[in-house]
């Protein structure tokens, strides 16, 4: 995709480093991770060895919200306002701050996380006569839940030869405002599976997949559509770091699992890039 007659990548990756927690500084856990320069991090090996790293967007243990959505997710609302659909998820070991990036807290201005600042982005920024339909699906264990109603249904994948991917009886919500937004992410989080472990005292046991679907009409009478999927990760874990034991251990196996794949899939599309650009 190009803009402004520079080309755009279609994929980006941010890193982003939290300040360490009570448990690290209880332990003493020296910080490993800094953000070296804009857009490279430097992680310490011990001693004086050290390794960088670089990606489209670094930020820093001091970061606040306004600045990771200035990057990221207003690029999300231009490309629906402009019918592209896009895709933001949140990857990373269990307590690593996945759900504070995606959601944040009401507290202030600065607390308030990704998902809730691109929905009422979606607002302004998708303009004229227009339609907002929000899904809300969890995926724990394997299974799939709609987490906008307290039906406790298991909802199956289905392939359209059109649409593509798409889950069948999946609650769809019109919104008109970020008001009519905001209850179907309150509801959502109290539907949603969490747990304590040693490493996180709210450790989401399940992944969450919120989506934005936008309807445009246009003057001559056609329609412009985007689909925006916000994805808040469960953690990746180690049973020894956070003392997981029955339901909790299965449900440790079963999100390692799933980002295992989702690292193959990844990995696979990367492959096929590179590919493409060397057979150019």
């Amino acid at each position: 995709m190009a803009e402004g007659g520079a080309q755009v990548q279609s994929i980006q990756v941010a890193v982003r480093v939290r300040p360490l927690n009570k448990r690290e500084r209880d332990l003493q856990d020296a910080v490993a991770v800094e953000v070296a320069e804009a857009g490279s991090i430097s992680v310490s090996l011990g001693g004086d060895d050290a390794r960088e790293f670089s990606f489209d967007y670094t930020y820093g243990m001091r970061t606040d919200q306004t600045k990771v959505h200035a990057d990221l997710g207003e690029a999300l609302l231009k490309n629906a306002s402009e019918g592209y659909n896009s895709c933001l998820f949140a990857y990373g070991q269990t307590g690593a701050g996945k759900s504070w990036s995606i959601m944040g807290s009401q507290e202030s201005d600065a607390t308030i996380g990704l998902l809730p600042r691109i929905s009422e982005g979606i607002f302004s920024h998708v303009g004229g006569d227009r339609t907002v339909v929000c899904t809300y699906l969890e995926i724990y264990n394997e299974k799939l839940k709609d987490l906008l109603t307290a039906d406790d249904v298991n909802l199956e994948i289905r392939k359209h030869p059109t649409l593509g991917v798409y889950v069948p009886n999946l609650t769809n919500a019109e919104v008109k405002s970020f008001a009519d937004v905001q209850k179907l992410l309150d509801t959502g989080d109290k539907m949603r599976s969490v747990a304590a472990t040693a490493m996180n005292a709210t450790s989401s046991r399940s992944h969450a997949v919120f989506t934005i679907n936008t309807t445009q009409s246009l003057s001559d009478g056609g329609q412009r559509k985007a689909q925006l999927h916000i994805v808040d990760l469960a953690g990746s874990e180690r049973q020894k770091k956070t003392e997981a034991a029955g339901a909790k251990l299965k449900e440790g196996a079963a999100i390692n699992q799933s980002l295992t794949v989702l690292g193959q899939v990844i990995y696979a599309l990367a492959a096929q890039t590179s590919d493409k650009k060397r057979s150019e």
